[in-house]
């Protein structure tokens, strides 16, 4: 440049850019990020204090007194407040993912015109206590963690095996969900992340499940499949675990130095050798493995030995215990014709035993036990769903009665079989009789009857004036068969009665071996599934008489039934049993179940296993065991430099540190980063989580707080947020609370157009954002309103979008991503996401126009409306606006609707169209 020449203020802006640019390209080659200028960036200072100047006219917390000064400084003024029902449906969407009751709106808004800030503390408290709180904001931690439930399957393998699977990723998930909502210090998240293998459990126990299962974040990292070279895919997974640990927590590209010195931040390659160090001494596989041979990744048991051991123990009382009642209950008189009694109490996975012979039921299809008449029931689906069990030599009788408890469902699609028994036959093989209790597949009808050899023999099939069985209702059922008539009762009532003589039934086909069946008919593939619920179904072999069935519909405790059946009535059969026999048997009945109760809480079924990382290095790699590994220049493993302690970068925590001589090194690693004097950590999660409340961080690259990454807008307030953050115990609870009852946060999305003109990226935070939801909150909004959002949390992710749970819990792939996904901006699961991308695009409108999932939740919705408001016309229309905008609709649109609707063939069609409009909207999908 010439002697004199000054260069134009927008000719430097736009030479800063370019040099920025270059740099970003990787075309700065100097070694500009070491030492000098770069240590002193703003990031690397310890917090600053600054102090807090009262502004009584507009602040309602410090944060506002920070922002307000950036008011000033720029001639700026904030937005007017937000009215209350943008404001309730703001923060109900920012806190938990979901939208508001419209119940909850109109109570928020009469509390708003007392004390709007009272009004809105209560809200906040109650957002943060509910357990969507943790499920909206684990998203987006699990977005910055590049977390994943699948990979993909081999597409050269013959059996599509996986490359290598996640397994219990989804563990790790449920743990991020269950911290948030304990509100567990972040400090103490990010060492249990780090080393929460090395920590020691709370309860004194050996092993610690919480932090085995937290260290899962280093396990499904993204290094491809590593099938051709094993030693390279260990320094891949070392690269991800301090690539994942340097955005996620310490807000820097650390794993930049991995093939030399860091080219902005002062990060040499042997900062980036000592920390690799501490995950080469560390390891996620079980071996290297072969070449070509897939990538098998460790997976830890969460139990001990010893625990191993304390089950036996338990189990062995509980087997003592149950041989104790059984023999009580066999020194009582007990009834020679009852066979089998099933009230679902005693119950394993896949099997449910009888209170009389033993017998054990197994579940099929989808059958679950759930609540039933008395207590414990089975729930059926009516599509193949069913209980059966195969009978012993004294199941076949000539005679016989079976009764039960059912509760059929409204839209029952077949005939439902209740419950059936197989008869006696003179050869083992030959064909036999079976008595069947059922239901019309209108649910009108209730039917007895008897078969042999394939012909119908005795059968009864009332009219529906004969019965009230409605539907959700529970009724009691009996099918009696004395060889000669089969008499039906219902509720302790005769229903009717059939003799001898029906015509045959060809189509039946009987198994070979008789069973006694529970909510089907004992046929092959008879498709007669009973769709509801049962319980208590008892089998006899003798025909029992009215007063007997009415004992069996009581369902006293099996010891006390036994005797009741003896003479048919409940009183007179108590004095059989003496007071002293019935208090030993009630005693060893509560003992029993207390101890079951225990045991199954206690131990679980199978023994859980979590991806969790281990101490000392990978078997047959490059560096098993502890060790300080050697510089690889270039970043490859077969090049070797110089050997680099493990340790922590020099330019954060300087170059007097402790040696490291015992293990990994990771447990000091999670200390230092979770320390109160780490510069880094607490402003890297201030500023995330006023990044998800804002649409934008104090910082706008929030993985990179290092030279490369924007300076801080409002840097007073983000250091005075992080020290309080650490003040105040690092509770995340306490900072959303904090930052949601802002004037700044509470500020309305409208600005000026001056303001607009002079702060149009918000920069100055100005007003709040118009923001539009993230694909998660959009389908769990539309499943809410519907009506049809499964609350269930935990467990392993769902695969299909379909299913009606919270996004959270349907699976993320890395490969073969689901079509919503993509469509929506969902986070690619195979990096460390800051920051979603927002698209608008032709193919989302064509999703909301032509989905079946769209389409099924906008019937639900319509459904949903006309069940709440009968009455058509505009009431039901402002309802739908309540449910979806939390505000009526003005004089226009329920005109526009009124118009819309009256235009469709029909009224049903031109509801359910007008729903789908409404869920497609963008005023259902973005918050102001």
């Amino acid at each position: 440049m010439a002697p004199g020449f000054v260069m134009a203020l927008s000719a430097r802006i736009l030479a800063g850019r370019l040099v920025k640019i270059w740099g970003v390209a990787g075309c700065l080659f100097a070694a500009t990020g070491r030492g000098g200028e770069t240590e002193k960036h703003w990031s690397f200072q310890p917090l600053t204090s600054a102090p807090v100047v009262a502004n009584t006219a507009w602040a309602r917390n410090p944060i506002d007194t920070f922002v307000a000064a950036e008011h000033s400084r720029g001639g700026l003024s904030p937005a007017r407040p937000a009215n209350p029902r943008s404001l309730i449906r703001r923060l109900t969407f920012n806190l938990t993912g979901l939208p508001p009751a419209p119940e909850e709106v109109e109570r928020f808004v009469a509390a708003s015109r007392n004390d709007p800030q009272a009004a809105i503390l209560t809200l906040t408290d109650r957002l943060l206590a509910t357990p969507a709180y943790g499920v909206r904001w684990a998203r987006h931690w699990l977005d910055t963690v590049r977390y994943a439930d699948y990979l993909r399957e081999d597409p050269l393998g013959s059996n599509k095996a996986p490359l290598y699977e996640l397994y219990e990723a989804w563990r790790y998930r449920d743990w991020v969900v269950d911290a948030l909502n304990r509100d567990m210090p972040y400090d103490l998240f990010v060492r249990h992340q780090i080393a929460g293998d090395l920590m020691p459990s709370p309860d004194g126990k050996k092993v610690y499940p919480d932090g085995l299962i937290a260290t899962s974040v280093l396990s499904f990292g993204f290094w491809e499949n590593g099938c051709a070279d094993k030693k390279k895919v260990v320094s891949d997974i070392v690269d991800d675990q301090i690539d994942v640990i340097g955005k996620a927590f310490l807000g820097l590209t650390l794993a930049c130095a991995r093939c030399h010195d860091h080219k902005f931040d002062p990060l040499t390659q042997e900062d980036y050798y000592g920390l690799a160090g501490m995950f080469y001494s560390s390891r996620v596989l079980k071996s290297v493995g072969k070449k070509g041979d897939h990538t098998v990744l460790l997976r830890t048991p969460l139990t001990t030995p010893d625990d191993h051991r304390q089950k036996k123990l338990a189990l062995d009382k509980l087997n003592a215990l149950k041989d104790a009642l059984h023999q009580a209950r066999s020194d009582l008189p007990t009834p020679a014709r009852m066979l089998a009694w099933f009230d679902f109490e005693q119950n394993t996975r896949t099997t449910t035993l009888d209170n009389v012979g033993g017998y054990a039921g197994t579940l099929h299809g989808d059958a679950i036990i759930g609540d039933g008449k008395f207590g414990q029931g089975v729930c059926l689906d009516g599509d193949g769903d069913f209980v059966d069990g195969t009978a012993q030599p004294d199941f076949r009788v000539k005679t016989g009665t079976v009764t039960a408890w059912f509760r059929y469902d409204a839209d029952i699609r077949s005939e439902g079989q209740i419950a059936g028994m197989p008869f006696h036959t003179a050869r083992w093989t030959d064909p036999y009789y079976g008595l069947q209790a059922w239901i019309s597949p209108d649910g009108t009808h209730l039917g007895a009857q008897a078969n042999h050899n394939g012909a119908r023999i005795q059968s009864i099939f009332p009219s529906s004036t004969q019965l009230d069985i409605g539907p959700d209702e529970w009724h009691h059922i009996a099918a009696v068969y004395d060889g000669r008539f089969v008499r039906l009762i219902l509720d302790g009532k005769a229903a009717g009665y059939a003799a001898d003589g029906g015509a045959p039934d060809g189509h039946i086909a009987y198994q070979g071996v008789p069973n006694f069946t529970i909510g089907t008919r004992n046929v092959v593939d008879s498709g007669n599934f009973f769709k509801g619920r049962l319980d208590d179904v008892k089998l006899f072999d003798a025909p029992l008489n009215l007063a007997q069935v009415r004992a069996a519909m009581q369902t006293p405790a099996p010891e006390e039934f036994a005797l009741a059946f003896r003479n048919g009535t409940i009183p007179r059969s108590l004095a059989v049993a003496s007071k002293k026999q019935r208090a030993h048997i009630a005693l060893l009945r509560a003992d029993l179940k207390q101890r079951e109760e225990s045991f199954q809480a206690e131990f679980p079924p199978e023994v859980p296993l979590a991806m969790a990382i281990q101490e000392g290095g990978t078997p047959d790699s490059l560096f098993p065991g502890f060790q300080d590994v050697p510089v690889h220049i270039g970043g490859r493993y077969d090049r070797l430099g110089k050997v680099v302690p493990r340790r922590m970068p020099v330019f954060l925590a300087g170059s007097n540190q402790p040696a490291i001589t015992a293990g990994s090194g990771r447990r000091e690693l999670a200390l230092w980063v979770a320390s109160k004097d780490n510069p880094l950590t607490a402003r890297v999660i201030v500023n995330r989580i006023w990044q998800h409340h804002f649409g934008q961080g104090l910082v706008r690259t929030p993985n990179n707080l290092g030279v490369l990454g924007e300076s801080p807008t409002h840097p007073r307030l983000l250091d005075w947020l992080a020290r309080w953050f650490i003040d105040e115990g690092w509770s995340l609870k306490k900072l959303h609370r904090l930052i949601v009852t802002s004037a700044t946060y509470q500020q309305s999305s409208q600005a000026t157009p001056a303001v607009l003109e002079r702060d149009a990226d918000n920069r100055l935070l100005t007003r709040l954002p118009l923001r539009r939801l993230e694909s998660e909150p959009i389908r769990d909004a539309m499943l809410a309103v519907a009506g049809n959002l499964d609350a269930e949390r935990g467990g392993p992710a769902e695969a299909e979008n379909s299913v009606p749970r919270r996004s959270l819990y349907i699976q993320t792939r890395r490969f073969d991503r689901n079509e919503y996904a993509m469509l929506f901006d969902c986070a690619n699961p195979e990096q460390a996401v800051a920051q979603r991308t927002v698209s608008t695009t032709a193919p989302q409108a064509l999703f909301l126009l032509n989905n079946a999932f769209v389409l099924q939740q906008s019937t639900a919705f319509a459904s949903r409306l006309a069940a709440e408001v009968p009455t058509d016309g505009p009431a039901r229309i402002q309802r739908a606006y309540a449910l979806l905008f939390a505000r009526p609709a003005s004089l226009q649109e329920l005109a526009v609707a009124v118009d819309f609707i009256a235009a469709a063939p029909n009224r049903e069609q031109g509801w359910r169209e007008y729903a789908q409009v409404l869920l497609a909207s963008n005023e259902f999908f973005h918050v102001e």
